[in-house]
């Protein structure tokens, strides 16, 4: 799992960019590796040490409430999301919305999936990939929202 561990990397590289957004009992402890292409799960890497874990003294924000991400892609009508999850208080302003600041970090942490990025075996391109039509499309941009998004976990495993 060479590759996967050089991913790991760049991944711990990218929230190191949004530590300070996050609560200082936020951390990363482990990845998991799923082969989307079969959906087999490969196992579990550890975090790498570029990401420590957060770095705000805030208390977190309620569960649910997460910066939300979109992945543009050249094919109308899809992108990816991500949710970033586990925000600390301070993050969002009395307007209820993220604050500019903070609106930069986040941006700061998609850019990292616009660029290829150097892994063990050669050079790969991050994309959006859809796992019912087993199609996979490159990033062509990001969106970030000041509006904080709300997602809420229905099965164990996945969201935030």
């Amino acid at each position: 799992m060479t590759i996967a561990n050089s991913f790991a990397s760049q991944i711990s590289v990218a929230y190191s960019a949004i530590a300070a957004l996050l609560p200082n009992d936020v951390y990363g402890t482990t990845i998991q590796v799923i082969n989307l292409t079969n959906n087999r799960n490969m196992g579990e890497i550890p975090w790498y040490q570029s990401f420590q874990g957060g770095t705000s003294s805030a208390h977190s924000y309620a569960l649910g409430v997460a910066a939300v991400l979109r992945f543009l892609t050249q094919t109308r009508g899809v992108q990816g999301r991500k949710f970033l999850g586990s925000l600390a208080e301070d993050v969002i302003a009395d307007d209820a919305l993220i604050d500019s600041a903070s609106l930069e970090q986040i941006v700061t942490f998609g850019e990292y999936f616009l660029v290829p990025w150097n892994v063990e075996g050669g050079e790969v391109t991050p994309i959006v990939y859809n796992r019912i039509s087993k199609v996979g499309r490159v990033i062509t941009g990001l969106v970030a929202s000041a509006i904080p998004g709300y997602q809420r976990r229905r099965k164990q495993g996945v969201g935030i």
